[in-house]
């Protein structure tokens, strides 16, 4: 226990040293909230759910129909778009309130006032709260959402089909993570699983 208040105030000390803040909070919840890692279930959910947004319109030629005229094909698509973007939204504010729910019940969440920099994971980051990093924690993670839910709705347009829309954006979307997990050191730049995580 002394050896971590130790490094704990070691840490502190060194974040001052740089000319910034940094409070000795108790960051075991913080820790435990924002090293969750990439939501499988969240992502395998909006793939599912929403691979085949256009394949009923596609199935049933009525596309063909609507792309006669321009408005028709661009008021059926921006509805579709409007409203999965929608229900999409609404399926990470659920599970975002599961998350914060079931943390809150097993951790304690102090000093939401207090720079991020106070909380060790973060070392020497821009200055703001921890309550200013939550919201952008949160707000990253739902613009991973609607980048899944953009292609999801694009590729289907294009292709009409379920898993031919699934398979395209899981190999865009998890590819980049596959080739940093072999070594590829490049491939973080454009691994999708970092913005679903919001942290990294």
């Amino acid at each position: 226990h002394f050896a971590r208040i130790e490094n704990r105030r070691d840490y502190i000390l060194s974040v001052q040293a740089a000319g910034k803040d940094a409070y000795f909070v108790y960051d075991t919840g913080w820790n435990t909230l924002f090293n969750q890692g990439f939501d499988y279930l969240l992502y395998g959910l909006v793939l599912l759910l929403f691979a085949g947004v256009f394949a009923n319109e596609i199935r049933g030629g009525i596309h063909n129909i609507l792309k006669a005229t321009g408005k028709g094909r661009w008021r059926l698509f921006l509805a579709k778009y409007a409203a999965v973007l929608t229900l999409a939204t609404v399926l990470f504010a659920a599970f975002t309130a599961i998350d914060l729910n079931a943390a809150m019940k097993s951790f304690e969440f102090p000093a939401w006032d207090a720079p991020v920099q106070s909380l060790t994971m973060f070392g020497s980051q821009p200055s703001m709260t921890v309550a200013q990093f939550v919201a952008l924690w949160i707000s990253v993670k739902w613009l991973a959402v609607v980048l899944l839910v953009t292609a999801l709705t694009g590729i289907s347009l294009l292709s009409g089909k379920v898993l031919n829309t699934m398979a395209i954006v899981a190999t865009v979307t998890l590819m980049p993570f596959l080739l940093r997990r072999f070594g590829l050191v490049v491939a973080q730049y454009f691994d999708f699983t970092y913005l679903l995580e919001g942290t990294s």
